[in-house]
Order: C-alpha cells, then sequence, then structure tokens
C-alpha cells in the first residue's frame, strides 16, 4: 500500500513538472477586443487660430445631450474600456476630408463648460483619418472634421 501511493505521488510530482513549461507560454496574450462606429459629418470645425479641429463643438453637444445634433460638426461615442492599449484605426470615406479624432476622461462639467477634461487628441493636418494606440483612462471619444464637407467615416480597433 506504502509502495502504490509513493508511485502515485511521484508521478504527480513529475506531470506536474512536465505540464508547467507548455502552459508558461499561453498566459499573458489577450484577445483583440473589436470597436466599430461608423458615421457622416455634416459641416468641418476647424479652429481658427491654430488650425486643429474644434472639437469643444462636439463635446458640447455631447455634454449637454443633444444627440439629434450628432453628426452636424463632429461625432461622439463611448469608449469600450477593453479597448484600452490596442490600436485603433479612424479612416475617412471622403476624398479631401481630414477626419481627427479625441479620446477624453470625460466630457466635462456642464456648470464649468469652458474646461476641458483630460483628452489625448490624433490630429495630424492632411486629408484622411488617424491610427494610433487608444489610451488607457479614456472613456469617451470625438470625431471631428477639421476640412471637408459630409465626410463619412469609419472608426475601429483590434
Amino acid at each position: 500500500m506504502k509502495r502504490t501511493i509513493a508511485l502515485i505521488a511521484a508521478a504527480t510530482m513529475v506531470a506536474a513538472a512536465f505540464s508547467a513549461p507548455a502552459m508558461a507560454g499561453k498566459k499573458g496574450k489577450r484577445k483583440a477586443v473589436k470597436q466599430q462606429y461608423y458615421g457622416t459629418i455634416m459641416l468641418s470645425a476647424p479652429y481658427p487660430t491654430d488650425n486643429t479641429c474644434f472639437s469643444r463643438l462636439e463635446r458640447l453637444i455631447a455634454l449637454y445631450g443633444v444627440n439629434q445634433a450628432a453628426g452636424m460638426v463632429g461625432a461622439h461615442f463611448d469608449v469600450n474600456p477593453k479597448t484600452a492599449g490596442q490600436s485603433f484605426k479612424l479612416h475617412s470615406l471622403t476624398d479631401g476630408a481630414d477626419m481627427d479624432l479625441i479620446y477624453y476622461a470625460d466630457y466635462g462639467s456642464q456648470t464649468d463648460p469652458t474646461t476641458a477634461p483630460a483628452f489625448v487628441a490624433f490630429e495630424t493636418r492632411e486629408a484622411g483619418g488617424e491610427e494610433g494606440t487608444v489610451p488607457a483612462g479614456m472613456t469617451k471619444a470625438i470625431i471631428c472634421m477639421a476640412s471637408g464637407q459630409e465626410g463619412e467615416y469609419h472608426y475601429t480597433t483590434g
């Protein structure tokens, strides 16, 4: 009986020693989370002093809950927190339209709408869209069109 228990214990230790290295390579790989958003922006919103996109217009629309106006001077949506650290692409589907993407921690306060919350902007001054990595801690996003009109876009992650 003692010999049987000793053999079972030895077999268990051998199995554990050989299975641990096999599992080591599988840990840590995170499956990409897909998020997609499509739409059209009617009017561009260039900022007159520094040639960036004036995303504050769309941020105020989102802040005051006027979703019926979304798509006039920009578009806003919630960022899936599971996409943080993944790649994103914002494609402009309209020739000549310059689409920018601004990630926000939140849209700010209705009592002081002029103070911008924490944000990370992707704004290159050229026709097309943007690409990069979804920043951690950002829960909202605004797509702004710096030039062009009636611009269609497609945002995707992963």
